[in-house]
């Protein structure tokens, strides 16, 4: 049954625990899923790896490198994953422990994938609108122009624009911010 390959399925499992987070926050119940980011986060942190341990036919445990674009993958999944967490602190108010967390997703992805990876753009996003909500426009402003001048330069770039709800985010609150700024110009080019 499909109950018993999601239970013998340890990764599948976690991946539909981590889809029920945004329906926990559509429904207003931010402290239930921050309590499963951080659980499923944990998870995600203990099984980064390079390498797949596996027993073979004969019992013998085999270990095989990933191939690079898995295992940047993974790390692709962690830093969304810091991402999500950040979201929900935002959207609970507690915009310090968001940046914070987004300080962190910063540091891992300079140090982990690239500062020009895609994942990046979320994290100026976010840090954009922590500094709306906080009352910072022209940081906020800069922030926003970051990602969107790095969604525009990245590899990611058509596959960003044609399936990211978050691309749409990012220029309207890009052009808010121009507004907010005085650039109505801007905001209308």
């Amino acid at each position: 049954s499909l109950l018993t390959i999601i239970k013998n399925n340890k990764l599948l499992e976690d991946k539909i625990k981590e889809k029920e987070i945004p329906f926990l926050m559509d429904l207003g119940y931010y402290d239930d899923a921050y309590e499963k980011a951080i659980n499923i986060k944990n998870i995600i942190t203990n099984n980064i790896s390079q390498f797949v341990t596996y027993k073979n036919k004969k019992g013998e445990i085999i270990q095989k490198k990933l191939p690079n674009d898995e295992y940047m993958t993974q790390k692709r999944v962690y830093v969304n994953h810091l991402h999500l967490i950040a979201k929900i602190l935002i959207e609970k108010g507690n915009y310090t422990e968001a940046d914070t967390i987004l300080k962190d997703a910063e540091l891992w992805i300079n140090k982990e994938i690239t500062q020009f990876d895609i994942s990046m753009v979320d994290n100026f996003f976010l840090k954009g609108v922590i500094l709306t909500y906080t009352n910072k426009q022209k940081d906020a402003l800069n922030a926003f122009e970051d990602a969107f001048e790095l969604v525009n330069h990245t590899h990611f770039h058509f596959q960003y624009l044609e399936t990211s709800a978050q691309y749409a985010k990012l220029t309207e609150h890009l052009a808010l911010a121009y507004w907010k700024d005085g650039k109505i110009d801007a905001a209308t080019d």
